[in-house]
């Protein structure tokens, strides 16, 4: 690692603050572990997708704060609510930056990098990035997203091959096992668009949001990583046999392909404000 990337004390702060959640209680301590895992794992995550953009020292440490920073708020929500829906508890990117904030962890960072951590955490979870985003936010919180998703694919897909990394609860949101999909989640996808969560019926549909997320990958790498890593087939051979999973794969797999060939222009841009094609 560059002298510039160097963000060791922060991350021993990190542990310490995770640590001091883990308690005795065997559940409580899992989540905890669970969420510490995906930090460091979306850490591993972004610094590939940054290199693959030629980040310098400066945007890599920023993006690595993000990383480290993105879920810090998960651990006051598990001990508050024990558990992690945001819909039955607390939007778990708003109370990240909160914590940030409140503990004042960016004393060597400007006030303009600590502006864009606190951005990107807080709405690294929201549905859309704001339409209001300046290239710089805009850029740093699509990489941060993007990062975020390859380790959730990572943990459901293992979840749907029978490893039980996380708690049922918090893969599949609580929903009945009932092994069908909504006809409105089916109609969000096949018009290309990002699965309304309030549509959610059942645990196939939370699967097809989260096959529904290659509409909002941004980097060039994360669709290869997400090709390579085959995430979307380990999805969608864990949905029900019927006609709409098929097409549902169908098009989520079309818009992939169509990635990879570079027939889709990207939506990300650089801190610098011009096109990254990554």
């Amino acid at each position: 690692m560059r002298p510039g990337q160097d963000i060791s004390r922060y991350t021993a702060w990190f542990r310490n603050y995770a640590s001091s959640f883990c308690g005795d209680d065997g559940q409580v301590w899992d989540a905890c572990a669970l969420k510490t895992r995906h930090t460091f794992r979306v850490m591993g995550e972004i610094g590939v997708l940054g290199k693959s953009l030629f980040l310098s020292s400066r945007e890599m440490r920023l993006a690595r704060m993000m990383a480290l920073l993105h879920d810090v708020g998960r651990f006051t929500q598990y001990a508050r609510f024990k558990t992690f829906v945001d819909a039955v508890s607390v939007d778990h990117g708003d109370e990240s930056a909160e914590i940030i904030a409140r503990e004042n962890l960016l004393d060597d960072f400007s006030e303009c990098e600590r502006r864009l951590i606190l951005y990107c955490v807080k709405w690294h979870n929201k549905k859309e990035v704001p339409a209001d985003a300046s290239p710089e936010e805009e850029f740093f919180l699509r990489l941060l997203r993007d990062a975020d998703k390859l380790d959730i694919w990572r943990v459901v897909c293992a979840h749907y091959n029978g490893k039980m990394e996380a708690p049922k609860e918090t893969v599949e949101l609580g929903l009945p096992g009932d092994r069908s999909i909504s006809q409105n989640v089916h109609k969000d996808i096949m018009a290309g668009g990002i699965v309304n969560s309030l549509d959610l019926k059942t645990a196939p549909d939370f699967m097809v949001l989260q096959m529904g997320w290659v509409f909002d990958l941004n980097i060039d790498k994360s669709f290869v990583l997400l090709n390579k890593r085959a995430y979307l087939e380990k999805i969608a051979r864990a949905l029900p046999p019927c006609r709409e999973a098929r097409e549902i794969y169908q098009k989520v797999r079309s818009y992939l392909d169509e990635r990879l060939q570079g027939k889709r222009e990207t939506k990300a841009v650089s801190a610098t404000g011009d096109a990254n094609n990554g």
